[in-house]
């Protein structure tokens, strides 16, 4: 395996083609999110699968998170808890992952004849200083809140510090859930913090299944989305261990 860093690089990228093209079997281009990007030339002599970013030709497979769907597995784990005041608070809308997570998490709630805390998710960075600003305003605006359902970790761990600061109890009081299992945030919150993991590590596996079938003669083409999980901790069941869904 050859691993090369365009650092979003057009010609950077561009040099690394020419050098690799004609000594390596296939490409996985891999997306720095998960939006859609330009495919790369269509006279490359190997296959190319996308993995973490979505080609923009309809002929190649890109292999993407399920943001929605990871986002359903929150919201539905919140109602099934018993909570119905539920706020989203979230990163840039101009990211797709963001304004996927949010809709997610809306069409759940609808189905139950529910809105988002607040009446909308609420948009801005993916960062605890955001976490902190949107929590502060959202319980004043909205003090029934009872959870609040994160689109990343980082934000949750922001949430987690306002709630701290005015006395909320988590889970008790209001119940706390992130997105990306990212370890230094989400089990090193207190309480640990449920959240949802992308399984990148499967989906990069999925993503090289795809290439090696293609090196084969089997291409595939389209957008195939690899499942999240639930992974529950204190920040909505308090529990000795943590558990999978």
């Amino acid at each position: 395996m050859l691993l090369c860093d365009a650092r979003g690089d057009a010609r950077r990228q561009r040099h690394y083609l020419a050098a690799l093209a004609r000594h390596v079997e296939g490409f996985i281009v891999l997306g720095d999110d998960n939006d859609v990007r330009p495919a790369l030339p269509r006279d490359l002599p190997v296959p190319v699968v996308y993995a973490y970013g979505e080609s923009d030709h309809p002929d190649d497979v890109s292999v993407l998170a399920d943001d929605e769907g990871g986002a359903r597995l929150a919201a539905e784990h919140l109602i099934t808890l018993g909570r119905r005041r539920i706020a989203h608070i979230t990163g840039p809308a101009s990211y797709r992952a963001a304004r996927s997570r949010a809709a997610g998490m809306v069409a759940v709630l609808a189905d139950y004849g529910l809105r988002p805390a607040g009446g909308t998710p609420r948009f801005g960075e993916w960062s605890q200083r955001w976490g902190r600003q949107a929590a502060h305003e959202l319980l004043a605006a909205r003090p029934g809140t009872d959870a609040v359902f994160c689109g990343n970790d980082q934000i949750a761990a922001g949430v987690a510090q306002t709630l701290h600061e005015l006395g909320r109890r988590v889970p008790d009081d209001v119940a706390l859930v992130g997105f990306d299992n990212w370890t230094e945030f989400a089990a090193d919150c207190r309480p640990p913090l449920t959240t949802v993991d992308l399984d990148l590590e499967g989906l990069g596996a999925t993503a090289v299944r795809h290439l090696f079938a293609a090196i084969a003669g089997h291409p595939s083409r389209g957008v195939q989305r690899h499942p999240c999980r639930l992974v529950i901790r204190e920040s909505t069941i308090p529990a000795a261990t943590d558990c999978l869904r």
